[in-house]
């Protein structure tokens, strides 16, 4: 019998395959599943399974190991969050403990076709000893990620972005800032040390129970009143009764009593110097706040949508990508169902364009930077100082040379990612005096005005990037047409949008969420 241990998955597939056997799971079961197949005659099987996708990689022969002297392009970890974002991964605390323990083989390279490297890895398995993995990525001349795969069962290509993966490209990042990669230690790196003289262990284990405690004898270790102990159905009575929790029991003593009626509550305490609603709102924030307190708002939720805290944020004020679709609602939209939808974090949307714009928003901005000479700074959320119920959330920020800063707001078309810009294939610009600009009319320019009050400059850059081409408008602020925005937004707020944050923050209709699930129950 083949000794299938000491094959790769791609050649334990490849057997597989000419046995007609499933191509799924993990190494184990690959080896497994042969094992079975060889000693019972392939089951009298001969189909063959469709192949699976496969990188194109170079020969074994070309790659060399990653040292000092490599010409690997810069590969930065928000290149490496940029390509997981895509795929609504992130880069976890798993994936860099694999790195930092020391968890891959090898770590090697070669030049490939069209200006791009591949690198290819041996990442060993997180829980089994003795089964190991083998990654292959390809890298551009960017730093950004063209393909992956990996062995593993979750690490199919070209989108591979499983937790071995992830290891590799983050060891690669340590690679560009710190010069070096770590990799599995062999046993001739350290020195031998099996003649040293170990301590000996005089002792034996001893139980809890033996052990010599000073006082020891007058330490009660049951909490129970006498009378209290030793009745046989304490058990049953405690855990059905008290101790049960409503993942276990239906009716445990927890769920006897009611939630408390919030809108009881607010109106018996009309007594108070700030009424309940009041306090609410400036609890979250909204009402009023103070410059540190928004500067801390501004930090604590950098890096956007992979930062939680940003989400939350969000939801508690009206949002400057939000403001041209509320200044143009007609009646025929329902506002109250509209505003209890912007309190609520939605689910990640997988439009091939919102993917394409989550991946290249950083090469913009680094194309942007060695367009322009300037630095870029990433941030969060800024609160309008004026009006704290608005916020709005740059792509970045510029500090100029008189010491002003500036906006920056980035846009990736995707309809327009290999074409040139021009107001027929990017349909929210115009042509005027032989110039692009942005229309005013569209929802991007109630945006950036947006973002200018909350930030509170009077300057932005609103750029436009495909692979072909880069356009940099310089947008001023518009006084105006902010005042006029902010009137409608007020409206909106005063109407619907704070109603709505008090229904959730607040009162939260308990009796209503419980009424409407037991009409589901009723339905189904």
């Amino acid at each position: 019998m083949k000794n299938f241990g000491d094959m790769q998955l791609s050649e334990l597939r490849n057997e597989c395959r000419k046995r007609g056997a499933k191509l799924d799971g993990r190494k184990k079961d690959f080896v497994e599943r042969l094992e079975a197949y060889e000693w019972n005659a392939n089951f009298g099987n001969t189909t063959t399974l469709e192949k699976e996708y496969m990188m194109t990689v170079p020969d074994a022969s070309l790659y060399r190991d990653i040292n000092l002297d490599s010409p690997l392009p810069v590969i930065t970890e928000g290149n490496v969050a940029a390509y997981l974002r895509s795929s609504d991964a992130k880069l976890t605390n798993i994936a860099k403990d694999l790195y930092r323990e020391r968890y891959l083989s090898f770590c090697r390279f070669a030049p490939g076709q069209f200006n791009t490297i591949f690198v290819r890895s041996k990442c060993q398995a997180q829980m089994k000893s003795g089964v190991s993995y083998i990654v292959d990525i390809e890298i551009d001349c960017d730093g950004l990620v063209c393909e992956a795969q990996c062995e593993c069962a979750a690490g199919m290509g070209p989108t591979a972005h499983c937790k071995h993966v992830s290891a590799v490209l983050y060891g690669l990042s340590i690679y560009v800032a710190e010069g070096n990669i770590k990799t599995m230690e062999t046993c001739t790196q350290t020195l031998q040390q099996f003649r040293d003289v170990k301590r000996a262990h005089g002792g034996s284990p001893v139980k809890a129970e033996n052990l010599k405690l000073p006082f020891g004898d007058k330490i009660v270790f049951d909490p129970r009143p006498v009378s209290g102990r030793g009745k046989e159905d304490y058990e049953v009575v405690f855990s059905n009764t008290w101790k049960a929790c409503p993942l276990v029991s239906e009716r445990p003593v927890s769920h006897l009593f009611e939630p408390a009626n919030m809108r009881a509550v607010v109106n018996d305490h009309d007594y108070c110097k700030e009424p309940l609603e009041d306090q609410c709102l400036k609890g979250l924030g909204i009402v009023s706040l103070t410059s540190k307190e928004r500067n801390t708002i501004e930090q604590q939720t950098r890096g956007q949508a992979g930062n939680s805290q940003w989400v939350t944020e969000r939801t508690k004020r009206l949002q400057s990508s939000n403001f041209g679709h509320l200044c143009k609602l007609t009646s025929r939209t329902d506002h109250k169902l509209l505003a209890k939808s912007l309190t609520c974090t939605k689910p990640v949307c997988n439009a091939p364009s919102l993917k394409h714009g989550k991946k290249y928003e950083l090469t913009a901005l680094q194309k942007f930077a060695v367009a322009t000479g300037k630095q870029v700074t990433m941030c969060g959320v800024f609160v309008c100082e004026s009006h704290t119920f608005l916020g709005g959330s740059p792509d970045a920020i510029v500090q100029e040379t008189d010491g002003s800063n500036t906006v920056v707001e980035v846009k990736c078309p995707y309809s327009a990612k290999d074409l040139m810009i021009s107001e027929k294939t990017v349909p929210y610009l115009e042509e005027s005096g032989g110039h692009l600009q942005l229309k005013k009319s569209h929802d991007y320019y109630y945006q950036i005005q947006g973002q200018m009050l909350c930030v509170g400059v009077s300057m932005a850059y609103f750029v436009v990037y495909t692979f072909k081409d880069m356009v940099t408008l310089n947008i001023p602020r518009d006084d105006v047409f902010i005042t006029a925005m902010v009137d409608k937004l007020q409206v909106f707020f005063d109407n619907h949008f704070k109603p709505a944050l008090l229904e959730t923050y607040l009162y939260r209709d308990f009796a209503d969420e419980a009424s409407e699930a037991e009409q589901g129950e009723v339905e189904a």
